[in-house]
């Protein structure tokens, strides 16, 4: 943003929105240099790259985006997630399999 008194939140706001998106919250940040952290949703996940691709290119390289799931949705993405968490127990921690895995 070259003019800083353009209005950041309505700016994301407008960005987010055009992905059929809705911004849930916006906070300042302190860490890695002054910056924001912007927390949204979209109903097609496949759309966050594209709002990130359009920061990045408006000359703001240092955005991360993360994706996160709440507990309801990450349930659903992977079945097999008892087995992917003992196959990176047993690689990462040397732990134990456990027995009765679905």
């Amino acid at each position: 943003m070259e003019n800083p008194k353009t209005n950041r939140y309505e700016a994301a706001k407008n960005l987010i929105e055009a992905t059929d998106g809705k911004l849930i919250s916006m906070y300042s940040t302190a860490s890695e240099g002054p910056g924001v952290l912007v927390i949204f949703d979209v109903p097609d996940p496949s759309e966050a790259p594209a709002i990130s691709g359009t920061v990045v290119a408006a000359g703001h390289p240092q955005c991360k985006p993360h994706q996160a799931f709440d507990t309801g949705r990450n349930c659903q993405t992977s079945p097999n997630r008892r087995k992917v968490f003992a196959a990176w127990q047993m690689k990462m921690l040397g732990a134990v399999p456990p027995q009765n895995v679905e």
